[in-house]
């Protein structure tokens, strides 16, 4: 079976916006290193800020963790959207119904933006999209034809 055009959009929006977070996610990992050694080597006058400066560092670190381990879920989401597999069409629903929670629940909140409505009304339409017969049908461990 062919990859459908959208499954094909899909998987390359995925691995872009993957590439680009784990990119962004490694920074913020280096710079948070590198923030906390400094912090924790200062020995002049300002030392009583080191401390703030070192936790601001180490919080840095784990959300750039955090952001690292996301960028390779969704690396491996385009992945498994690519190659047809049933475990992508499985994992990009699961991503989609989570991002669209998240962005309802800060909505509710009182937190509505336009990233959020822009979000919300994307995420309703990946999930619709992936329910299509041939969607499901094409990510149902049908190997893809070489012609």
């Amino acid at each position: 079976m062919h990859r459908p055009t959208g499954v094909t959009a899909l998987a390359i929006v995925y691995l872009l916006s993957g590439g680009l977070s784990l990119v962004a996610s490694s920074v913020a990992v280096v710079g948070a290193r590198q923030l906390t050694a400094e912090a924790e080597h200062s020995g002049d006058a300002l030392s009583a800020l080191a401390t703030d400066f070192a936790s601001c560092g180490d919080a840095v670190f784990c959300t750039g963790l955090l952001g690292t381990c996301a960028s390779l879920f969704t690396l491996g989401t385009g992945a498994g959207l690519w190659t047809l597999q049933s475990w992508g069409w499985r994992i990009a629903l699961f991503r989609s119904t989570v991002k669209l929670a998240t962005h309802l629940v800060a909505g509710a909140r009182g937190a509505l933006t336009l990233n959020h409505v822009v979000g919300v009304l994307a995420n309703i339409a990946v999930l619709a999209y992936l329910s299509r017969p041939h969607v499901r049908l094409a990510l149902s461990e049908a190997p893809i034809n070489a012609g």
